[in-house]
């Protein structure tokens, strides 16, 4: 680290010096005045205070206050003049109005400029700590008055920690909670309580240098203000199967991904949930929708590192189905770097290529560039040659920052830079088509198109669907859209609210899986937006619906059963539809009349099985078709499993689940559900078939699974 502190290349002084430049500049272009000077002074509630003296003598605040040009999109906040004659004061205004709107748009100026303005909740969530730093605080990079970023961690509270360091050994900590929580808070920022820790080098007391140590507080203040405003609420949902242990007694971990056929580390024969795996695939299976270039900047091993080629089978079973539904022209280059690259860099490699593009004049939007991991190790400045490209003309660029905390902290910076292109792309006005809904986290699969086919025929024009697919267009589309509705996953309720700003209703939804949850979602969305006479149309396509599945497909789902195997610190992952991606499994597969088994480990605990019992029970509408069985081993397990004549088909994210197979069960997943009323009914006739497939159960027992006891 010590090396590290010696040449940062972000310092918070010198965004400040050449932002007063820009007011300089602006100030003289504006009234002509040569003579003027100007200096800039950050302060603890995100005021950024500009003076200008001279003959044009005024000073000027900007704060966070939401007007009619932050409504548009365009504002960089408020700007309020605190001193100034009448004569000078509407000219320093525009001033220092042309030098903020400059600012906002040039990544140089990050650490001045304000961050997640159209965010009304802030959700304490995995993406907590990425919305605070919001992409102005690098590792080893960021200096404050000496002191120098060096990392970011957070405790249970939670308590989020920012640690920096000065070449002298001294330290710095800011802590930002909950409110309540701090011994000692600083002050309070938006939501949350602030609080500072300083101390000298090898810890010996307060740091010397008080008048430094007190600029760097104030510029670390300065920041989080900037990042968290008075408008936002606060949720801290309740810690999740995902977050805690994912096994009593501290067995396994659910985010580290493991084989297929190899299920003896730690609980590995116990685990049919792939955390790790599914929400990867939330990045992976991205869909752009606009002409693009993507670029890949790293080496051969990334694009084959696991199977991605159309028709390859995962190891693990996808989160959704989708199907292509729309063409759009990209082309795709990669650098592949070499040993040659990696010693010396491959910085004029990726140069080279940017210009290549620049030369062939195509119809691309933007670049779409991903950095992988080993150009982040060899340190190329992958920063400026972006710059360069962009200077020299080039489309803009948008990154995949790999470096964020999870996968829905990847899309959102993704969202806010697309979000960024709509605007400034010239395209500021009313795209000209009627959309009333934008449909936040609903894959644009088979079951979505029909969906918005169904709110068409309901007199709602068209329904935008974006994420895990994204556009300027779709962007533009969501910003015209009457209604914004989410689905119920926390990192999606992030980037909708961010979409939805200050004026649009924003709904968080259940996802409209069978024929119910599509009645009930459909009229919240009629309801939100003053049309509760067209209930009645979609009570009428529901119930067509409901005629179609009992007539036809019922009589085959009865008596088939599906099963889930669990552990007690799973079950929220059914009771509450967030804990599977926000599809309230149980009580569709239970509309659609078939039978439930949950296999419970409970360890010693064989109690833990009414209260399982009792919390889904309340989910189903025949609570004789809901069986629990408790098991503590692998061999108890493996038994139950082979013995339940009642099921069938067992919950498995994985391709090939060999412990099924083995036990003569197939495999179903979230893969197989599709919402909207059509999707109901070909989810319960591919249930229904996978059910009366006999192969398990004749061949079965074949199988080997390494790790997996033959009972």
């Amino acid at each position: 680290m010590r090396g590290a502190l010696r040449q940062p290349a972000e310092h918070f002084e010198s965004a400040l010096k050449t932002f007063a430049g820009l007011v300089l500049a602006a100030a003289a272009k504006a009234t002509g005045e040569e003579k003027v000077s100007t200096s800039v002074e950050p302060r603890m509630d995100g005021t950024l205070r500009i003076a200008l003296t001279g003959r044009l003598r005024a000073v000027v605040d900007w704060i966070d206050v939401p007007d009619a040009e932050a409504r548009a999109g365009e504002s960089v906040g408020r700007l309020v003049l605190r001193e100034g004659s009448e004569a000078f004061g509407s000219a320093a205004l525009k001033a220092v109005r042309a030098a903020c709107l400059l600012a906002v748009r040039d990544p140089r100026y990050a650490l001045l400029t304000y961050a997640n303005r159209g965010l009304r909740e802030f959700v304490c969530d995995d993406g907590a700590m990425d919305r605070l730093i919001a992409r102005r605080l690098t590792p080893a990079r960021t200096e404050l008055y000496g002191f120098v970023f060096e990392r970011a961690d957070e405790d249970e509270g939670p308590v989020y920690r920012l640690h920096f360091a000065r070449s002298d050994g001294a330290r710095l900590e800011a802590l930002v909670s909950t409110p309540n929580q701090l011994t000692r808070p600083l002050q309070r920022i938006g939501p949350m309580e602030m609080g500072v820790n300083a101390t000298g080098p090898e810890g010996q007391g307060a740091p010397t240098g008080e008048a430094a140590v007190h600029r760097a507080v104030v510029a670390v203040s300065f920041l989080l203000a900037r990042a968290l405003h008075d408008r936002m609420s606060l949720d801290v949902p309740p810690r999740s199967a995902k977050d805690k242990e994912y096994f009593e007694g501290g067995e396994g971990d659910a985010n580290k991904p493991i084989s297929s056929a190899d299920f003896v580390p730690e609980a590995a024969w116990r685990r049919f949930f792939t955390p790790f795996e599914i929400e990867r695939d939330a990045i992976s299976d991205f869909q752009l929708l606009d002409p693009a270039v993507m670029i890949q900047h790293g080496e051969l091993e990334c694009n084959y590192i696991q199977p991605s080629y159309e028709g390859a089978l995962k190891f693990h079973r996808p989160l959704w189905k989708f199907e292509k539904l729309i063409d759009c022209e990209q082309e795709g280059f990669s650098t592949y770097l070499g040993d040659v690259d990696l010693i010396y860099g491959g910085s004029d490699k990726l140069d080279r290529l940017l210009s290549e593009i620049r030369s062939s004049k195509g119809g691309e939007r933007f670049i779409f560039f991903n950095e992988t991991c080993v150009s982040r190790i060899v340190g190329d400045d992958v920063r400026r040659s972006i710059k360069r490209h962009e200077q020299a003309g080039g489309a803009p660029v948008v990154t995949l920052d790999i470096t964020l905390s999870s996968p829905g902290a990847i899309l959102a910076d993704m969202v806010r830079q697309f979000k960024a292109l709509a605007e400034n792309d010239g395209s500021t006005g009313k795209t000209g088509e009627t959309v009333s809904v934008a449909l936040i986290g609903y894959p644009l699969d088979r079951g979505a198109v029909e969906l918005g086919r169904l709110l068409d025929s309901l007199g709602l024009g068209e329904t935008v669907f974006l994420l895990p697919q994204m556009g300027t267009t779709l962007l533009r589309k969501a910003r015209d859209a009457r209604l914004v509705v989410s689905a119920p996953v926390a990192d999606w309720k992030a980037i909708a609210a961010e979409i939805a700003g200050e004026e649009k209703p924003l709904l968080t939804l259940p996802l409209p899986y069978g024929v119910e949850g599509v009645r009930r979602w459909g009229a919240a969305i009629l309801d939100a937006l003053g049309l509760g006479e067209g209930c009645a149309s979609l009570d009428a396509r529901c119930d067509e619906i409901k005629g179609r599945f009992e007539r036809e497909i019922a009589p085959r789902t009865q008596g088939c059963g599906l099963g889930f195997v669990l552990a007690k610190s799973e079950m929220s992952r059914l009771v509450d539809p967030t804990g599977l991606f926000g599809i309230p499994v149980v009580r569709f597969l239970d509309e659609l009349g078939f039978g439930l088994h949950i296999f419970l480990y409970t360890g010693e605990a064989a109690k833990d099985a009414p209260e399982a019992a009792s919390q889904l029970g309340a989910l189903v509408s025949d609570e004789s078709r809901l069986r629990v069985t408790p098991f503590s081993d692998q061999a108890t397990l493996a038994a139950a499993l082979r013995e339940a004549s009642d099921v069938q088909a067992v919950y498995s994210q994985y391709s090939f689940d060999r412990r099924l197979l083995n036990v003569g069960k197939a495999t179903w997943s979230l893969h197989d559900l599709e919402k909207g009323l059509e999707g109901a009914l070909r989810t319960a006739e591919r249930l229904a078939r996978r059910c009366a497939w006999t192969g398990p159960a004749k061949w079965g027992a074949h199988v080997r699974a390494r790790g997996w006891a033959d009972a």
